[in-house]
């Protein structure tokens, strides 16, 4: 009947919006994951202390942010006595993998 045809048809349309939902939703969460191991990366960068009077200097840390942790290793080569070059590696949870540099001049 017709009705019985109606019916089949919004079923399959709720199931298949359902589905749909359910995927952007585990999308989401995924992406928040991901995220929060990026900031756990960025923290345990920046918490790497430096050792002020030494040509180099290496270093460790180790962060958390909200579910997520991450660990960071640092070189610093003080190139001049009024330039510092900086490298920085983490690794998270979510296993990504970040790497930044930077240089510093004063005067």
């Amino acid at each position: 009947s017709a009705n019985t045809y109606t019916n089949k048809q919004v079923n399959a349309l709720e199931q298949n919006t359902n589905q749909q939902f359910r995927q952007l939703r585990d999308q989401i969460n995924k992406n928040r994951k991901r995220s929060d191991a990026g900031i756990a990366g960025a923290m345990a960068m920046t918490a790497i202390p430096m050792i002020d009077g030494k040509q180099y200097s290496f270093g460790m840390a180790a962060s958390n942010y909200r579910d997520e942790q991450a660990i960071a290793a640092g070189i610093i080569f003080r190139t001049s006595e009024n330039t510092v070059v900086r490298l920085n590696t983490s690794w998270d949870t979510q296993h990504g993998t970040g790497v930044a540099t930077g240089m510093s001049i004063g005067w």
